[in-house]
């Protein structure tokens, strides 16, 4: 164990002395089939991999064939450590030249395609109507393959720099992209494993080992599944080319129907049918649209393998988020009487719902723009009664997002569908959101939230100051609105002295004064600056 560890700790200095790597490679894989030395003999070759990767690309044969005897181990080798060796492996072989990455790593697509089929066939054969206890052996051999092809996945990345050189004029990023989009696009060893990895995503919702709910007749599929499933999806799908990337459109199918039969599906009857486990799987559905909006947002070049146009990928993605948007604000309603309640019990929906409406203003204002009425007005409702819960989950992504509405919309540049939505939006919601920041600045919320109301607040008296003028003078008239503790002058310079300052770290200080002064902590010294 000790001179193991003492390899991993020289990885960089094996760098600079590479005629000794075909000793010490060696001496570590020797150890991988002993127990005892599994997790060592691992770290310290992952360690040699990440700073010696190009010194091994002569050698990277050999190493699939060790990743390959690790997958025929099967529990030999814990199933955590062989993704590290699975993703270690990947990142040798992602040193190599494009033209060579595809054969190389053949003989390891071929078997862990047989390997994710005999997983299936085993989920297969599990008995029906089972304990969940029972069911696990049935289950975990493909838990396990995909979290392999996850680990696969991640270590054949691009280095995150690649695409953005090329896109400056970087001439080498730029050959090196296309020559792998080139590679991939014509590897038949790879279009193989895609087209199978794809199917077999297909089949295992089709497996008639999954239980339905009694109430909605939807399937109740495995949690850890499912999320295996879109983790393959997220790691596979990046900016530039990746050797196991799934067509876009396939991939946007998949999670329409994936959604349609675990979370969320239209009542024949009228309604909305939602699976058992709706709350707990929708973030990862969520995840995944994220993560394609990331990677739609720059346009279609030369080095990506299978990508629509803008206005398609927005079009698709467009149609699944308005769903989820109307799904979602149905399914948090039906939790309790009051909105506000239901949003309480379901704070992690709502911090993944604003996070990813946040980035679709931010990375494509104009496909938020485009999503059907029916779905903004919901997100805009959700977002009114988030920012009356006290629970940090909730309320600060939806404080980010209404911020980013708000400077998105005057600053999109001539793109008046933008600025048109936001007027719509402002004239409806706006004195729903200002008087609910107010109140939670008067006391409603802890102080430790403070600094999310002052930057939305700052952002709406610098982007609507004329409408915000007016309606904090007519709330602020109220009496003891947002507090009995402050008196009509000092709402009155409150007033005045937010709308006056143009910087944010003012602003900051304005509100904290004036919450000091609502919460009658004056005396205490209660203040907070941010």
């Amino acid at each position: 164990t000790s001179m193991l560890s003492l390899i991993g700790a020289y990885g960089e200095w094996w760098k600079g002395h590479s005629e000794l790597l075909p000793v010490v490679v060696p001496c570590v894989t020797s150890s991988l089939n002993q127990p005892a030395l599994v997790q060592t003999a691992v770290a310290a070759f992952r360690s040699i991999c990440e700073s010696c990767r190009e010194q091994l690309t002569e050698a990277s044969e050999g190493m699939v064939h060790l990743a390959c005897e690790v997958l025929m181990a099967g529990a030999a080798v814990p199933a955590r450590e062989q993704q590290r060796i699975f993703e270690s492996v990947a990142e040798v072989v992602m040193a190599q030249s494009p033209e060579r990455q595809a054969p190389t790593l053949a003989p390891l697509l071929s078997a862990l395609a047989s390997a994710l089929d005999r997983s299936v066939q085993m989920l297969e054969s599990a008995p029906r109507g089972v304990s969940p206890v029972d069911f696990e052996p049935y289950l975990q051999p493909l838990v396990d393959m995909l979290n392999l092809v996850d680990s696969l996945a991640r270590g054949l990345q691009l280095a995150d720099d690649v695409e953005e050189r090329a896109q400056v004029g970087d001439q080498e990023a730029a050959s090196l992209l296309v020559a792998s989009a080139q590679c991939y696009r014509n590897s038949a060893e790879m279009h193989s494993f895609r087209a199978s990895l794809l199917a077999l995503f297909k089949r295992t919702f089709t497996l008639p080992v999954w239980n339905r709910s009694p109430a909605s007749g939807m399937l109740e599929m495995n949690d850890t599944l499912l999320e295996c499933f879109l983790a393959v999806i997220n790691s596979s799908t990046r900016r530039g080319p990746h050797a196991l990337e799934l067509g876009f459109g396939e991939v946007m199918e998949f999670i329409a129907s994936s959604w349609n039969a675990v979370i969320a599906c239209p009542n024949p009857s009228g309604g909305t049918l939602f699976g058992t486990r709706w709350s707990d799987q929708c973030p990862a559905f969520i995840q995944s649209i994220s993560q394609l909006i990331a990677v739609s947002s720059t346009p279609p070049s030369g080095w990506q393998l299978v990508r629509p146009s803008t206005e398609e990928s927005d079009r698709m993605i467009g149609a699944t988020l308005t769903r989820m948007i109307d799904d979602i604000y149905v399914g948090i309603a039906q939790e309790a009487p009051e909105l506000a309640t239901a949003i309480e019990h379901q704070p992690v929906i709502i911090e993944s719902i604003f996070d990813l409406s946040t980035r679709v203003l931010q990375l494509r204002p104009v496909l938020f723009a485009s999503l059907e009425q029916s779905a903004v007005g919901n997100l805009c409702k959700l977002s009114v009664h988030a920012l009356s819960v006290p629970n940090r989950l909730a309320l600060r992504p939806t404080s980010y997002f209404l911020t980013a509405l708000i400077r998105v919309s005057s600053s999109v540049g001539g793109r008046t569908d933008v600025s048109d939505l936001m007027s719509v939006l402002w004239s409806e919601f706006g004195p729903l959101w200002l008087r609910t920041t107010l109140a939670g600045i008067g006391g409603a919320h802890p102080r430790s939230l403070l600094s999310n109301l002052s930057e939305l607040l700052f952002s709406m008296a610098k982007h609507h100051p004329v409408s915000v003028r007016t309606l904090m003078a007519e709330l602020l008239g109220q009496p003891e609105f947002p507090s009995p503790h402050v008196s009509a002058a000092d709402k009155r310079q409150f007033m005045q002295q937010v709308l006056a300052t143009r910087s944010f770290i003012k602003a900051k200080g304005i509100v904290s004064e004036f919450s000091v002064k609502c919460r009658n902590l004056q005396d205490a010294g209660g203040y907070i600056v941010g």
